[in-house]
């Protein structure tokens, strides 16, 4: 729901707080990717760096 709020601040924060939460965050996968498309570039860096954490978290387990 944070990523859809209207306020720029809202969804800035909770792309990055996804993105520090790591592997507990990948039901938000999808919502991310969304935010890939926001206006707003830290939006859409901290959903970058959210996605990229997930999969590096999942690629470390199967090693």
């Amino acid at each position: 729901q944070a990523l859809q709020d209207p306020n720029v601040q809202v969804r800035a924060n909770a792309t990055y707080a996804l993105g520090e939460i790591g592997e507990s965050a990948k039901d938000a996968v999808p919502a991310l990717i969304q935010a890939l498309k926001d206006q707003n570039k830290i939006v859409r860096r901290n959903a970058a760096f959210a996605i990229r954490t997930d999969r590096n978290t999942r690629s470390n387990q199967s090693s």
